[in-house]
């Protein structure tokens, strides 16, 4: 599924789910824009949504690739919980961007590969656990990162935050 020019979705206060094979979901900077109180997404392929999206919560799995997301919405994002997925899980990667706001993790996030989470100056805090098999990178700028749930495993992890608390 390729969001591209003027191909938006928008369900303002409900829900959206896309649903893909192989070749993925797709928006870019400048592209389709995906606008929902709550976002879930499953794919066989690579998950690339990177344009000015608009959601309160976002969970999704990718089979066989990875999963980035950018948010702009000024509320900040929530990973959530809509049955099945709960949470994000990959096979690859994981980058998830809030770009107006916090970033909260409230349902799990899985990945044999990296993760990256980034705020523009928003605090990343987190309610259920984190397992990650390669490298993290936690940036919340001036934000403040709280990341002490006891289910957390981190491989390696770099923090740039105002304050910052972190449980392996």
């Amino acid at each position: 599924i390729g969001l591209t020019g003027d191909a938006s979705i928008s369900a303002a206060g409900g829900a959206v789910t896309l649903l893909a094979g192989k070749d993925g979901i797709s928006n870019n900077a400048g592209s389709g824009t995906v606008t929902a109180a709550t976002l879930r997404l499953k794919s066989a392929g690579d998950v690339a949504l990177t344009g000015p999206n608009q959601v309160g919560s976002v969970a999704g799995t990718v089979t066989n690739g990875s999963f980035t997301y950018k948010n702009v919405a000024t509320g900040g994002l929530t990973i959530g919980l809509f049955g099945e997925p709960n949470g994000v899980f990959a096979s690859g990667a994981i980058d998830i961007q809030s770009d107006a706001g916090p970033l909260s993790v409230n349902s799990p996030i899985n990945t044999a590969s990296s993760l990256k989470l980034k705020t523009s100056n928003g605090d990343i805090s987190q309610t259920a656990n984190m397992v990650v098999g390669g490298s993290s990178i936690v940036d919340a700028g001036s934000g403040n990162v709280t990341l002490m749930n006891a289910g957390n495993d981190f491989n390696d992890i770099l923090l740039t935050a105002g304050n910052m608390s972190v449980k392996d």
